[in-house]
């Protein structure tokens, strides 16, 4: 500017300032694309969260088929009934009209804890527990799984009907 004659300088000074105009708004169009490139990306869930566990195995064939036992036996009108596994010989035996001398006191049979306390050989003696607790009508139900009443067939389904 300071060579230019004084009649090319207001046009001179107009071209430099759409230069500087234009260089400018690239300037900013660049610093701004690089701000939004650096800019992390929103993400759509929280990473800090923890992951979603994943199912591990399956109920055995033989608790989803007692469970469908129960459920039809519920829809029926039984009620589920409990009892313990470690019972006086009077539940066991005696309510159930055993004799002193039946093969199933033995010691191979039955599995003594202390006299006249054993684990329970049956499901039976819940029945008679249901009895005396209650007057009829009685629809109770009694389902059992696993080998406490070590049979052939440890799992048993006990429907109780007095009418």
């Amino acid at each position: 500017m300071k060579t230019a004659a004084v009649s090319e300088k207001p046009a001179l000074g107009k071209a430099l300032n759409e230069l500087r105009q234009y260089a400018q708004s690239k300037f900013d169009e660049k610093k701004s694309f690089l701000e939004q490139a650096a800019k992390p990306k929103e993400i759509p869930f929280d990473l800090t969260l923890p992951g979603r566990p994943k199912p591990v195995g399956t109920k055995h064939p033989i608790t989803q088929v007692m469970e469908e036992i129960k459920r039809i036996f519920i829809s029926m009108g039984f009620s589920v009934e409990n009892g313990p596994e470690i019972e006086s010989d009077y539940y066991n035996f005696s309510a159930l009209n055993f004799a002193p001398d039946h093969p199933a006191r033995d010691m191979q049979d039955t599995i003594f804890i202390a006299d006249k306390i054993l684990l329970r050989t049956h499901t039976s003696p819940v029945q008679i527990r249901v009895m005396e607790k209650q007057q009829p009508p009685v629809r109770r139900y009694y389902a059992r799984m696993g080998l406490s009443q070590r049979s052939s067939q440890p799992h048993a389904v006990l429907p109780l009907s007095i009418k």
